[in-house]
């Protein structure tokens, strides 16, 4: 305990010394060539008078002169020495002397990660001295699934509102495996010129139930909440190629308890949900070129203070904590279409690797009466994720992916993913960064 406490607090104060100098950090990005043209609407309207703006590399045209001659009553003006006037060009439409921000550099138009991650182990619990197959008491989320961070996001803050959808095929959540159905709603809004954004989510599944009898049997495809998970984000460092963002999330107990009923169907053993888990995170994201770009990200996830644990000769038998989790995520896609004016403005192929690493087993409470629970794997898993990522007229991303595991402790036979995310902000792919 004394040692997750004091690796929390260490990366707690790395961020807080960081993210203060993130308005310091930002660097000048010089204009980008030719593919920042004037914001007129596609296709243009008639506000635009897009036939007969000048171009940049074309000279306004001259004034029409009058063939008529002058009439005699008019008065003359004095005749004066012809100036040359210097042909006039259009002013681009980025202004060096500005200050490049988070929704405006080129790293906007990178897409969100799609994610991996169901987040439940299974562990087992005992009744009257019988082992049964179970999901981890003690994991965050229950029986819907852990959420992290890089599901669905970006290294760059933005404003959207989200919808992500999951399909997992045979969670260990029983000795006969669960297919999971996982919906997660949210909503991320940036403060401060775009540097900063919160976001919250809240899950829910079609899923197992939170009850399970004596037996090790349980009711599936049941209506479960899963945990409210909220995440700050600050861009701590950003120019024309690289960009940097780190934060700290919290997961609140929101799911329900954990319940084993015996025969005669009175409470058993009792696991509430109290914990409340840090999330600190690292982000990076890269665009060496215009079509190029991969990402990465490193969380931890930390429980605070664990659930506590009953059983029904035994009130208040211990608490349950769950594992430290390290989480490593790489992303990488190229824009195969880009087409700022058109229905789709931009299909990316993308590929993706999640390394999940606990770096403890959950812990283990019993009772004299050979009651227990508890006592969850260390889990250390390889998945894999292939995708596309298309941007949609102004403000729609959509991405859809399917899940795979490489090697290690197995959470999914497959998983299907698709997440829907409606761009309110000024990041949206209209812009310099997707052309």
């Amino acid at each position: 305990m004394p040692l997750k406490r004091n690796l929390f607090a260490a990366l707690l104060t790395s961020l807080l010394v960081g993210i203060p100098t993130s308005a310091m950090a930002q660097k000048y990005c010089p204009p980008c060539p030719k593919n920042c043209p004037p914001k007129w609407s596609c296709p243009p309207g008639p506000q635009d008078d897009w036939k007969s703006a000048p171009s940049h590399d074309e000279p306004a045209p001259a004034p029409e002169m009058s063939d008529a001659p002058p009439s005699p009553d008019s008065p003359q003006a004095p005749p004066q020495d012809f100036q040359p006037v210097a042909p006039q060009t259009a002013q681009p439409s980025f202004t060096p002397s500005q200050t490049t921000t988070a929704a405006t550099s080129p790293q906007a138009a990178a897409p969100n990660s799609i994610g991996d991650f169901f987040g439940t182990g299974s562990s087992t619990f005992y009744f009257v001295g019988s082992p049964y197959i179970g999901p981890d008491a003690a994991s965050s989320g229950g029986t819907v699934g852990r959420q992290k961070f890089g599901e669905n996001v970006s290294t760059i803050p933005r404003d959207r509102v989200f919808l992500n959808y999951s399909f997992f095929s045979n969670v260990p959540l029983s000795a006969n495996g669960v297919d999971v159905n996982r919906f997660t709603p949210g909503f991320e809004k940036t403060f401060n010129n775009g540097d900063f954004s919160f976001e919250m989510r809240m899950p829910f599944a079609s899923t197992a139930d939170s009850t399970f009898n004596s037996d090790g049997s349980v009711d599936t495809g049941q209506f479960e909440w899963g945990d409210l998970t909220v995440f700050l984000k600050a861009l701590l460092y950003n120019d024309c190629n690289f960009a940097m963002s780190g934060g700290l999330g919290f997961a609140f107990p929101t799911r329900d308890e954990f319940i084993v009923r015996d025969v005669g169907g009175a409470t058993a053993i009792r696991v509430d949900n109290n914990s409340i888990h840090a999330l600190p995170f690292l982000a990076t994201l890269w665009t060496p070129t215009s079509n190029f770009y991969v990402q990465t990200f490193a969380q931890f996830d930390v429980d605070l203070n664990g659930n506590q644990v009953d059983f029904a000769g035994t009130p208040d038998a211990g608490r349950l904590q769950d594992a430290t989790y390290m989480f490593l995520d790489l992303n990488m896609g190229y824009w195969i279409y880009q087409n700022p004016c058109g229905n789709v403005r931009g299909i990316a192929p993308t590929f993706e690797l999640h390394y999940n690493q606990g770096l403890s087993s959950s812990d283990f409470v019993g009772d004299s009466a050979a009651e227990g629970i508890g006592g969850g794997d260390q889990v250390s898993l390889l998945n894999g994720v292939v995708g596309v990522n298309m941007f949609l007229h102004d403000n729609i991303n959509v991405q859809a992916g399917y899940g795979f595991p490489i090697s290690g402790d197995q959470q999914f036979d497959g998983e299907a993913r698709v997440t829907l995310n409606w761009l309110f902000g000024p990041g949206g792919p209209n812009h310099c960064g997707l052309h």
